[in-house]
């Protein structure tokens, strides 16, 4: 039994389209990864600083952990897409994952890197607003409720200070300290790290369109009233969830 078909029967007491039952119980999981795994990683960082001040060759067992609990949702999520996703979006998610877990498996096999990947995880500090606002979308929470307002604040604060401040130490740390290492170990990180910033400044336009701070135009509409939402899914089950509904959550 995995974890989206726990999670999958205490979602649908909420009013939902019947095709978006998979969605929520994934974002749900989803959102639980982060709730954990963010914590987690600003307290290593903050009870071993040295996590941040040699992030090459510092270990410790408690951040270790850490990256087996995020491997196994990791793995969980991938599965779960592959068997689940049915739109466009399960290519940038895969992409994320698989160099996520690039990132993790560097460390597992030589030891190192423990505080890159766990700086990192702090960007799971925002998925946790990201996941929050994903999910007030599928269950069509109306944009200018107050609930909805404080998520999509939080959302963009929590991105600026955990997602593209934490990218740009990042890229500061490949340019300033990782080309003193091998060759092919540079060649993963400025992968693994370039990627995330891509993957970032994507995902902040996005939320920025979603929440119509880059104008009208690119703003998304979601439907106020359920029943309406309900019956118009209940007349398609069959079709795909289109994408451009909500955000693209892809961390």
């Amino acid at each position: 039994m995995t974890c989206n078909e726990v999670l999958l029967p205490m979602t649908l007491n909420l009013v939902a389209p019947p095709n978006r039952h998979w969605r929520i119980s994934n974002e749900a999981v989803s959102l639980g990864h982060s709730v954990v795994s963010g914590f987690w990683a600003l307290y290593a960082i903050i009870v071993y600083p040295k996590l941040i001040e040699d992030m090459v060759n510092y270990t410790n067992t408690m951040a270790h952990y850490l990256l087996i609990v995020s491997t196994g949702y990791l793995i969980h999520d991938l599965i779960d897409l592959l068997i689940n996703e049915q739109s466009l979006r399960i290519i940038e998610l895969l992409f994320h994952h698989v160099i996520v877990l690039i990132a993790f498996g560097t460390n597992y096999a030589t030891n190192k890197f423990l505080g890159v990947v766990v700086c990192g995880l702090l960007m799971e500090l925002n998925s946790i607003f990201l996941h929050s606002r994903s999910m007030l979308n599928l269950y069509r929470v109306d944009k200018s409720s107050t609930p909805f307002r404080i998520i999509a604040l939080l959302n963009i604060v929590t991105f600026i200070i955990f997602r593209m401040a934490v990218s740009t130490y990042l890229l500061y740390w490949q340019i300033t300290t990782a080309w003193k290492m091998v060759w092919y170990l540079i060649l993963i990180t400025f992968i693994v790290i370039v990627s995330l910033a891509i993957t970032n400044i994507v995902l902040l336009y996005r939320v920025l369109a979603a929440d119509g701070l880059l104008g009208k135009k690119r703003q998304r509409e979601v439907p106020t009233n359920p029943v309406q939402v309900v019956a118009q899914a209940a007349r398609a089950s069959n079709d795909r969830l289109r994408d451009e509904d909500e955000i693209e959550v892809i961390a």
